[in-house]
């Protein structure tokens, strides 16, 4: 998988509340557009070594050394 949208779901706090690494070594964009509760996308590591940005709210783009970090910041600072 090389892109992942996630939009318009406004009650989702995390992408998988399960253990375990996800593996997305193709993974080159993640956009997320509206989705005001999401804290973090994963409990563990994930592993997206292409990854280097993503977009939010489809306008502005923003990288925090890697997913779960930047889902966060973005948790809280929902002005970015």
């Amino acid at each position: 998988m090389k892109y992942l949208v996630l939009k318009d779901l406004p009650k989702l706090v995390n992408f998988c509340q399960e253990g375990g690494c996800f593996n997305w070594p193709n993974l080159q964009t993640v956009r997320v557009n509206n989705i005001p509760s999401m804290k973090t996308f994963l409990r563990d590591d994930l592993n997206t070594p292409l990854l280097k940005s993503m977009y939010i709210t489809f306008a502005k783009k923003l990288w925090l050394e890697n997913l779960n970090k930047t889902i966060s910041y973005m948790h809280n600072n929902p002005g970015v």
